[in-house]
């Protein structure tokens, strides 16, 4: 069963002194009563008032994908919209590859 969530009942939260605002529909084990549902266990939607930076977080048997709306607006494309999704995926693969042979490893 599919639950849905008010925007209220999902996880929200302000960091760096009210300068970031989270707000997490999916997020394992925040809450009790939200379980995941698929191999999605944790969505985003993050807005920033001013600039704040995230030092590098450690994480093991998955990678963190982040999409800046802004960049992503600047699309210029005249195909489907499985033509522009496959169009970012092909961009994030690249900058993926890239970060991974930049990345120090731990």
């Amino acid at each position: 069963m599919i639950q849905l969530l008010k925007k209220e009942d999902q996880f929200n939260r302000t960091i760096f002194n009210g300068n970031f605002i989270a707000n997490k529909p999916a997020a394992s084990g925040t809450k009790d009563n939200v379980k995941p549902y698929s191999s999605l266990f944790y969505w985003s939607h993050a807005r920033a008032i001013d600039q704040c930076e995230f030092g590098l977080h450690p994480h093991e048997g998955f990678e963190i994908m982040t999409l800046f709306r802004r960049k992503c607006s600047t699309l210029r494309h005249d195909g489907s919209v499985t033509d522009k999704i496959s169009f970012i995926l092909s961009k994030l693969k690249r900058l993926s590859q890239k970060y991974l042979l930049s990345r120090t490893p731990v």
